[in-house]
């Protein structure tokens, strides 16, 4: 029997959520202009890491851990604006700058990612409202139920992080100058990065 009450819903609405606009998307898009493909899939990897321990907090016990204690939710959202605000300026600074851009290290990328995702208040509410009601009520969280539920939200949001990279791949090899493309699309990840930022800080 199907631990998850009614599957199609539930793929449905990950499909939503991964496709919602957020921190994400723009940290796989920012490590693919770091990086290339290479790096984008580590960051990728590393949201679907985060994701992961999202899920091992919502069937802990966490979300009533934070229906307790509201401020410690605040506390993560203030926590992850001033996060994804020092990541849009380091953006915008990168375009500014002549020099180079410096070396990095694919761990960085991997744990950047995970940050974002473990601050990420969208996040942490999918998981720990929305994310209870497709459980089977009064069945126990067994090792069925969590093959499918990490499997289905891990692999899902693999598919969608490489199509992302295929259709930003076919763009930059589309546009005939890709430089200016890529810090143009820097410089609007940059932005956007401050804005959820200031968006969080102030909801």
């Amino acid at each position: 029997m199907m631990p998850v009450k009614d599957y199609g819903s539930f793929v449905l609405a990950i499909g939503l959520f991964l496709a919602l606009p957020g921190p994400g998307n723009l940290a796989i898009l920012s490590a693919y202009r770091l990086g290339g493909m290479r790096a984008a899939m580590v960051s990728t990897l590393g949201i679907a890491f985060g994701d992961q321990v999202l899920i091992v907090l919502a069937l802990g016990g966490l979300a009533a851990l934070l229906d307790e204690w509201p401020m410690l939710f605040r506390w993560i959202e203030c926590l992850g604006a001033v996060y994804l605000i020092y990541i849009g300026v380091g953006l915008l600074r990168s375009v500014q700058e002549s020099a180079p851009v410096a070396v990095f290290k694919m761990k960085d990328v991997f744990r950047q990612s995970v940050a974002i995702t473990l601050m990420n208040p969208k996040a942490i509410v999918f998981y720990m409202a929305f994310f209870p009601l497709f459980l089977e009520k009064g069945r126990a969280i067994d090792l069925q139920t969590w093959v499918v539920l990490a499997g289905t939200i891990a692999g899902m949001t693999l598919i969608y992080g490489l199509l992302l990279l295929l259709m930003l791949k076919w763009l930059t090899r589309t546009v005939k100058d890709a430089s200016r493309l890529k810090k143009t699309l820097t410089r609007l990840m940059g932005v956007l990065f401050i804005g959820f930022g200031i968006k969080l800080a102030f909801s």
